[in-house]
């Protein structure tokens, strides 16, 4: 009432129009979102991909991509960049870094992907790469898609592992199949013990 409107009609008009008015920092804000998702979610990937590399034999304590290549190479005589899909995790991996560190260095690498760049921008050294990607949720469900196929090829080069059979070739697998078995056969109703 403090606005002077008296109607459902006109409410609806001012509501609509602050609505809109507001479209903008919405924007941003679940802009801002799925970058820090993309963050999260590179910061994960690289802590599993070392506590994999752990697991199997790496002890350095110092760990980046060029320590990923070198423990391919000394596993399987085989580089990262023959992967094929290299390219798809060596661009996630410099918007990761972008974003990170906002450097005009970064900012090179990231120029051999034009699409990942919004149009006539400028950049320097500090400014915010937010501002400049060019990030939608288009990419980051191609991003889920193309890191999977990046990663089953590296499994399936490095650790010699399948795919299809690593969904059930394990210890824990075989353990939980015969518990619920001999479950089955104890409680053959499926009656909750007491």
């Amino acid at each position: 009432m403090q606005t002077g409107i008296m109607e459902y009609d006109e409410l609806q008009v001012y509501g609509r129009i602050d609505g809109l008015k507001r479209e903008h920092q919405y924007s941003k804000v679940i802009y801002s979102l799925v970058i820090q998702f993309i963050h999260q979610y590179v910061s994960s990937i690289e802590a599993i991909t070392l506590k994999v590399m752990t697991l199997n034999g790496y002890q350095n304590i110092r760990f980046s991509r060029n320590e990923l290549d070198a423990f391919i190479q000394g596993k399987a005589n085989v580089q990262l960049s023959e992967n094929d899909y290299n390219e798809k995790y060596d661009r996630l991996y410099n918007i990761w870094h972008f974003l990170k560190h906002n450097s005009l260095d970064l900012y090179n690498k990231i120029q051999k992907y034009p699409e990942m760049l919004i149009e006539d921008h400028e950049f320097k050294n500090g400014d915010m790469a937010m501002n400049i990607l060019n990030i939608d949720l288009d990419f980051v469900e191609s991003m889920f898609s193309d890191l999977t196929k990046f990663f089953e090829k590296l499994c399936e080069c490095v650790f010699k592992e399948n795919i299809e059979t690593s969904r059930w070739n394990y210890d824990q697998y075989f353990e939980k199949l015969v518990s619920e078995k001999i479950e089955d056969y104890n409680n053959h109703l499926g009656l909750p013990i007491f």
